[in-house]
């Protein structure tokens, strides 16, 4: 897609879940096109502003600890994945006990 067919994203306006899971999925075939690299997923268990909230409390993205660790977990099913996630990508461990568990 070029630059002009784009539509920026208004400030406040989160994508929809969809858009999400296909850029969680797009992350987990490049992390398998770079087996050799690692790639750190920076989140943690906790919501709101700077992450002091809960796991229910949305964050900067719109989307709450929980919704973002259930895209994640919905990405390993997309076309093209493979249906796991691949190992050299890193989950806070309590971000991924969310994942476990929504």
């Amino acid at each position: 897609m070029k630059p002009d067919d784009a539509s920026p994203q208004k400030e406040n306006e989160k994508n929809t879940p969809e858009a999400t899971i296909a850029e969680m999925a797009q992350l987990y075939k490049d992390a398998s096109a770079y087996p050799e690299k690692n790639f750190y997923i920076a989140f943690t268990e906790k919501g709101g502003i700077e992450g002091k909230g809960s796991s229910d409390e949305a964050m900067n993205s719109g989307y709450t600890p929980r919704e973002m660790a259930q895209m994640f977990y919905e990405a390993r099913n997309q076309d093209g994945v493979g249906g796991s996630i691949p190992s050299n990508i890193h989950f806070h461990d309590k971000f991924l006990n969310l994942m476990k568990t929504s």
